[in-house]
């Protein structure tokens, strides 16, 4: 489970994200920790098509962030944003993005009353196997065969 501080900052984010017209979803470690996979993440990361990204500054303009990048591979521009001490790892992706292509089927999970839409674990271990981080796609499917 993610630890308390990562879940209020993830409530003051999905809160004002499920009550806009963004489309988004939890992703990587934070997002496997919430599903019950033994992981230690350092950041919570948010994903949403790049096409909501200036709708999201404007949501979020009172928290710090880094300067928005293009990702190195040009599936998306992100940036790290903190809430209440917590690092997000923010990624507006294009259309032919890796997370927005293996999104089929998003999970809504409950966490202290708050819906999160998520990213399925079968769909992150499909992420992480196409972006190179093999080992923690074998996390996942040792984590799913159990």
């Amino acid at each position: 489970m993610l630890n308390e501080k990562f879940i209020e900052a993830l409530k003051v984010v999905a809160s004002r994200l499920n009550n806009s017209d963004i489309k988004w979803f939890l992703t990587g470690s934070s997002n496997c920790t919430l599903q019950g996979v033994d992981m230690n993440p350092s950041h919570i990361g948010i994903v949403f098509g790049h096409e909501d990204l200036e709708k999201f500054l404007f949501l979020f303009s009172e928290f710090k962030h880094i300067e928005t990048e293009e990702r190195d591979n040009g599936e998306a521009k992100e940036f790290f944003m903190h809430v209440y001490g917590v690092k997000f790892l923010i990624c507006g992706e294009y259309n032919h993005g890796t997370y927005i292509i293996v999104n089929k089927a998003p999970l809504k999970i409950k966490v202290n009353g708050m819906i999160i839409p998520c990213l399925s674990l079968r769909a992150e271990e499909e992420a992480y196997r196409k972006l190179g981080m093999i080992e923690k796609a074998d996390m996942i499917k040792a984590f799913l065969k159990k």
